[in-house]
């Protein structure tokens, strides 16, 4: 019988190897699939995550979709104190696609020179992962009433030359402002520079209405305007003695409160405006019509180079022309009815007697050389021309229409601050 020396030890060493290969095996597994396990919890967790933080943003995005339109409730909020989004505005609706909506808040915390600045926080929840974004933003221009006013002017030695009828308030925010005989206001005027009412025999100037200026009134020609309201001054020798007794002094601190300056005259044609105007605009051409209608889609219209516009129109829109815009008979089929023309250059009418549906926001100036009635309102730096006669009618439901549909293209929104 033969023997093999050490064969028993080998196969026990053998036998250790496997199984110490088997362990090193079963260990490398199980940590390879507790890797891959914690990996998948911290791939759901992120996306959890981030599904919260999207419905966080998107509880921003209600807020400001309903600011935009410079809202009763935004307007009556008191700076600093909490106001509840999410109850008062949604009725508690917390549901928002697959998550909820935990809190949405803010808070106004200041309002001046045409910038409402809020604070707001919300809350976002997807299963069990929890987000809170914290927002502060500006918002400009968004009320439309602080600049939908009846005829409001920048700048001074406006509206010389002109007789004027209006029907709503008249704001010269710096220099000084004429009314020639003939003309008849019925609101009130508010100047910042001096105030001269014409009025000659048989020509008689009208003004239905309480006066404010800074600059003092003064009258011209053979005879005397007719004034129904109060006139507003700093000081007993910047009225006239014959209304004397309808003249009241207040400070000029007072004076500076009421009406309204330069620093107050919404600037809604400038450059980075116009800019956002053309990349974000719905079309970049008027609607077909047959040429003495146009029906208008709710939207921004944005128009290169100076237009002529005229004709019949129904709808609401804003149109943008970085031109000048030379304007025909323009007129609205119904009540329901705004078109909101703001155009980088001159507005002016081509021909005599032309009656104008529209609010009129220029960059440069109003030429009404030919006259025109104008039902709606103007915000202009100046009006040029003389000689003519003007008709503004203040059209209430046409700029209540603006601010109910159309306050969101007018109003600006600038995000300082974004943080978690």
């Amino acid at each position: 019988m033969m023997y093999f020396a050490g064969s028993g030890k080998k196969n026990g060493q053998s036998s250790v190897i496997v199984l110490l290969t088997v362990a090193l095996l079963f260990l490398f597994g199980s940590a390879a699939l507790k890797l891959s396990i914690n990996t998948r919890k911290t791939a759901a967790y992120e996306l959890n995550q981030a599904k919260a933080y999207y419905i966080a943003e998107a509880g921003v995005e209600k807020v400001l979709a309903e600011s935009k339109n410079g809202p009763a409730w935004l307007k009556n909020l008191t700076p600093g104190r909490d106001y509840d989004f999410l109850t008062n505005n949604l009725a508690g609706n917390r549901s928002y696609e697959d998550g909820f909506f935990d809190k949405i808040s803010l808070k106004k915390t200041s309002e001046n020179s045409g910038v409402t600045v809020l604070e707001i926080e919300a809350w976002g929840k997807y299963l069990g992962s929890i987000k809170k974004l914290k927002v502060d933003v500006n918002l400009t221009d968004v009320y439309a009433e602080n600049y939908l006013r009846g005829m409001w002017l920048k700048n001074g030695n406006a509206p010389s030359g002109h007789v004027i009828n209006s029907t709503g308030g008249m704001y010269f925010s710096e220099g000084d402002a004429v009314f020639m005989p003939g003309s008849d206001v019925t609101g009130n005027i508010y100047c910042r520079g001096k105030l001269t009412l014409a009025s000659d025999e048989g020509n008689i100037t009208s003004i239905n209405g309480d006066i404010f200026t800074l600059g003092g009134l003064e009258f011209t020609g053979s005879a005397l305007p007719l004034i129904e309201g109060q006139v507003y001054v700093d000081s007993a020798g910047q009225a006239p003695p014959e209304i004397s007794d309808r003249t009241v002094i207040l400070s000029t601190a007072e004076l500076f409160a009421i009406i309204p300056g330069c620093s107050d005259y919404p600037d809604l044609l400038s450059a980075g405006r116009l800019n956002w105007y053309r990349h974000n605009a719905a079309y970049d051409q008027l609607p077909a019509g047959d040429g003495s209608s146009m029906d208008f889609t709710g939207g921004i219209y944005y128009l290169e180079g100076d237009q002529v516009l005229s004709g019949a129109y129904s709808g609401n829109a804003v149109i943008v022309v970085n031109g000048s815009v030379t304007l025909g008979s323009m007129t609205k089929n119904s009540d329901n009815d705004c078109l909101a023309i703001l155009a980088a250059g001159t507005v002016s009418t081509d021909t005599m007697g032309q009656e104008i549906d529209a609010i009129i926001v220029t960059g440069a100036n109003i030429d009404f050389d030919y006259g025109a009635t104008l039902r709606g309102c103007i915000l202009a730096p100046e009006l040029a021309g003389q000689c003519s006669q003007l008709t503004l009618v203040y059209d209430e439901s046409m700029c209540d229409r603006f601010k109910e549909l159309l306050n969101w293209a007018t109003c600006f929104i600038k995000v300082t601050k974004w943080s978690e």
